[in-house]
C-alpha cells in the first residue's frame, strides 16, 4: 500500500514537507487515502471534478456544433446522422458522470476513477467521429473542431495528471487519424504533448502546496491544543498586546480572575489590569514598564493578582517584531504562584537582584545584555551601554563608614533610575560602579543628554544622618549596531570610554573610539611602569623654596614629587598624580614621599621647614596620625617643622569628620601640636 505523504504528521510533527515524485503523483488520485489528512486533500480535487463538469459539457456542445456546421457548410451529408448520434452521446455521458459524482457515495479515488472511464469513452467518441468523416470532408475548420473536441477537457482536469493523460491522449489520437498535409495537426498534436508537461508540473506544485498548507495547519491545531490543555490544567495564562499595548488576546482563566470576560478586557492597557504590592510595587512597575515601553524581554516579574485573595502571579514576555523591524506588541506567559513558588521566586530574585539597592546584580544584567543584542537585531536599532563610575565615594566610605556608604549607594540608585526613566535599565555591578543598558537607542545627541542628566543629579548634595556629602560621577558609552557587536566587546569598549572620561578630569563623559583603545593600552603600560618605579626608586623629590614676603628669607621647602621615566624622561605631576590615585598606589607613594621628606629636612637647620602634600587617599586613612608620628620618630624631625598639606576635595565629604580628623592629626604623641595647612 502506497505510504501517504499526509499520513502519521501528527507522530512525525517535524519531518519536512517535500515534492511527491512522478509515481506518487499519478497514483496519488486513483488509491485509497491512507489518513485523514490524505482524504482531505482528494476530496478537494474531486470536489474540482464535479464543480468542472458542467464547462465541460459546454465545452462538447460548442465543438459539436461548430463540427456539424462545417460540415454542413462543405456539403459533407453522407453519415452526418451518425455523427450527430456520436456527438450526442458525449453529451449524455458529460451528463451522466456529473449525476452520479453528485449524488452516489464515492470516495475521491472512486470518483476519479469513474472520470477516467467517461473520459476514455468520451475519447473513443471522439475517434469514432474523426472516423466517420468522409476523407473529402476534412477541411481546416473541421479538423480544429475535432482537435478541440477531443481536447476540451484538458484545461478541466489540468490538475489531475491521470485525467490529463486521458484527455491529452484523446486530443493527440484524434490528431494522428487525421490528414497532415496542414500544420494544424502536428502544431496541434506538438501542444498537447506541452500542456501535459505543464499540467505534470502545475499538479506536482499543487499538491506540495496543499501539503504544505495542511502540514502548518496541523501545526497551528497542535498549538491550540498546547495552548488549551495547558489553560484548562490551572497553571497558567497566555496573553498578547499590539503595538500601543492594548491586550489582543486574553485567556479565559485570566478573565476569571478578573471577574470580567475575555471580550471586555480586549482593548484595555495590559498594565491597568494588574495590581503591584505596595511593599515592592515602585520597583516592579518600574522594571515592568521599562519593558513594556523599550520593547525588552522579561521573565518572571511577580505581581499581584487585584482580588481580594493574596493570589499571585509570575509574568514573562517577548515583543515581536516583522522583518523590517516594525514593532507588533508583546505575546507572553502568565502563571499563578503557589506559596512554594513564590518562595522560590523570591529566592531566584535575590539570586538576580543586588540585596543593597535592589537593582540588577551583574550576572542579570549580562543576561539581560545579550538579550538586548538578540532583541536590537530583531528590532533594527542599536542598543547603547553605559557604565557609571562614581568619583569620591570611597572617601566617603572610609571616612563615614559603610554603613553611610551603603545609603548613599541607595540613594545614588534611586537618582539613576529616576533620569533613565523606562529609556534604560540600571543595575549595579559591585561596589561603587553602575551599569545602564538602553535598547533602541542609538543617536549621540540623546545618549549625551541623559549621560548630562546623569551626572547633573548624581552630583547633587547627599544629606545623611546629618552629614552633606558630595561625589560625582564618570560615564563610559559604547553603542552596539544590530547584529554586529558581541556583549563581551561592548562592555569592553564601554569600560575604555570610562576610563577615558575619567582620565579627562572626572564628572564628565566619553564616547567611545576605536583610538582609546591605544591610549588605555598605554595606560595601563604606564601604571605597571609606575608600579616597577616604586620598587627600583624611581621617583624622586624636588624642594621648591617658600620665601618670606617681610623678611624675604628662605622659611621652608615644599616637598614635590617628581618621576624620571627610564623611557619618557620626566613626566609632569598632573599624569603621574591621577595614575596614582586610579591604580591604589597613592597611599604608598604618599608614605614614601612623607618619609624622604622628613628624613631629608631632618639635615636642614632647624628655622627651616617642610611641607608634604597629602592625598585625599591618605587623609581617609584612619591610621593617618599613627604614620605621621612614626615618620617624626624615624626621622627626628621636630615637629614644629612639618606642615600638612590638603586640598579643597577633602572637605567634600563631610565638615564634622574632616574637622575631627584635622584636631586629632594636628597632635603628636608628646601632645606637641604641629601646623596642618589647607592649600
Amino acid at each position: 500500500m502506497r505510504k501517504g505523504r499526509f499520513a502519521g504528521l501528527s507522530d512525525r510533527g517535524q519531518e519536512p514537507v517535500t515534492p511527491p515524485g512522478l509515481a506518487e503523483l499519478l497514483l496519488f488520485d486513483f488509491t485509497p487515502a491512507v489518513d485523514e489528512d490524505d482524504d482531505r486533500a482528494a476530496r478537494q480535487r474531486a470536489r474540482s471534478i464535479f464543480v468542472s463538469l458542467p464547462p465541460l459539457a459546454g465545452s462538447h456542445a460548442l465543438w459539436s456544433a461548430v463540427l456539424v456546421g462545417a460540415l454542413a457548410a462543405a456539403g459533407a451529408t453522407a453519415g452526418l446522422a451518425l455523427l450527430a448520434g456520436l456527438l450526442l452521446a458525449i453529451l449524455l455521458l458529460d451528463l451522466m458522470l456529473w449525476l452520479a459524482l453528485g449524488r452516489l457515495p464515492l470516495r475521491p479515488y472512486q470518483a476519479v476513477r469513474l472520470t477516467a472511464l467517461h473520459g476514455a469513452a468520451v475519447a473513443a467518441l471522439w475517434l469514432g467521429a474523426a472516423l466517420a468523416i468522409p476523407p473529402d470532408a476534412h477541411t481546416l475548420l473541421v479538423k480544429a473542431a475535432l482537435i478541440a473536441g477531443a481536447g476540451c477537457a484538458i484545461p478541466v482536469f489540468f490538475n489531475i495528471p491521470m485525467l490529463m493523460i486521458v484527455a491529452v491522449s484523446a486530443a493527440f489520437g484524434v490528431a494522428t487519424l487525421l490528414p497532415s498535409e496542414e500544420p494544424i495537426v502536428p502544431v496541434g498534436a506538438a501542444f498537447c504533448l506541452f500542456l501535459l508537461c505543464l499540467g505534470l508540473s502545475r499538479s506536482r506544485q499543487t499538491l506540495f502546496t496543499a501539503r504544505q498548507r495542511l502540514a502548518l495547519e496541523w501545526q497551528a491545531e497542535k498549538a491550540r491544543r498546547f495552548v488549551a490543555d495547558f489553560e484548562a490544567s490551572g497553571r497558567g495564562w497566555f496573553w498578547e498586546t499590539n503595538a500601543d499595548g492594548a491586550l489582543t488576546y486574553v485567556s479565559e482563566p485570566l478573565a476569571a480572575h478578573l471577574g470580567l470576560a475575555a471580550a471586555e478586557l480586549i482593548g484595555r492597557r495590559f498594565e491597568d489590569v494588574l495590581l503591584l504590592d505596595s511593599a515592592d510595587g515602585d520597583d516592579s512597575r518600574r522594571t515592568l514598564g521599562f519593558h513594556l515601553s523599550a520593547r525588552f524581554p522579561f521573565a518572571d516579574a511577580v505581581v499581584r493578582a487585584p482580588t481580594g485573595d493574596d493570589v499571585w502571579w509570575s509574568l514573562s514576555g517577548s515583543p515581536n517584531f516583522d522583518g523590517y523591524g516594525r514593532f507588533l506588541g508583546f505575546r507572553g506567559l502568565g502563571s499563578n504562584l503557589s506559596e512554594q513558588r513564590r518562595s522560590e521566586a523570591e529566592a531566584s530574585k535575590l539570586a538576580r537582584y543586588d540585596s543593597l539597592t535592589n537593582l540588577p546584580n551583574r550576572a542579570m544584567m549580562r543576561a539581560m545584555l545579550d538579550q538586548a543584542l538578540a532583541n536590537a537585531d530583531a528590532r533594527r536599532r542599536g542598543c547603547a551601554l553605559m557604565i557609571i563610575d562614581l568619583d569620591r565615594f570611597k572617601q566617603v566610605n572610609d571616612t563615614l563608614g559603610h554603613p553611610v556608604g551603603d545609603r548613599l549607594l541607595k540613594k545614588v540608585a534611586g537618582r539613576l533610575t529616576k533620569v533613565l526613566g523606562e529609556d534604560g535599565q540600571v543595575g549595579r555591578l559591585g561596589g561603587d560602579e553602575f551599569e545602564a543598558i538602553l535598547p533602541g537607542i542609538e543617536e549621540e545627541g540623546r545618549l549625551a543628554e541623559l549621560a548630562r542628566r546623569l551626572i547633573e543629579q548624581v552630583s547633587r548634595p547627599y544629606k545623611i544622618e546629618g552629614h552633606e556629602i558630595r561625589i560625582g560621577t564618570s560615564v563610559g558609552i559604547a553603542v552596539a549596531m544590530p547584529g554586529k557587536t558581541l556583549a563581551e566587546g561592548l562592555i569592553k569598549d564601554a569600560d575604555v570610554a570610562l576610563y577615558a572620561a575619567k582620565a579627562d578630569g572626572r564628572g564628565t563623559f566619553r564616547f567611545f573610539a576605536q583610538e582609546m583603545h591605544a591610549l588605555a593600552t598605554e595606560r595601563q603600560i604606564l601604571e605597571k611602569d609606575l608600579r616597577e618605579a616604586l620598587v627600583n626608586d624611581q621617583l624622586a623629590l624636588l624642594y621648591q623654596p617658600i620665601v618670606d614676603s617681610v623678611s624675604e628669607e628662605v622659611v621652608a621647602f615644599e616637598a614635590l614629587l617628581r618621576w624620571h621615566h627610564p623611557v619618557r624622561g620626566l613626566l609632569p605631576p598632573a599624569l603621574v598624580i591621577p595614575l596614582a590615585e586610579e591604580s591604589g598606589l597613592m597611599p604608598r607613594i604618599g608614605d614614601w614621599v612623607l618619609r624622604s621628606a622628613c628624613a631629608e629636612a631632618a639635615k636642614w637647620p632647624s628655622h627651616i621647614r617642610i611641607a608634604v602634600n597629602l592625598s585625599p587617599v591618605q587623609f581617609a586613612d584612619p591610621a593617618l596620625a599613627a604614620t605621621v608620628t612614626g615618620t617624626l620618630a624615624a626621622s627626628r624631625l621636630d615637629p614644629e617643622r612639618l606642615e600638612l598639606e590638603i586640598n579643597e576635595a577633602v572637605f567634600l565629604a563631610d565638615r564634622k569628620v574632616t574637622e575631627a580628623t584635622l584636631t586629632y592629626v594636628a597632635v603628636d604623641s608628646n601632645r606637641k601640636p604641629h601646623p596642618v595647612h589647607p592649600e
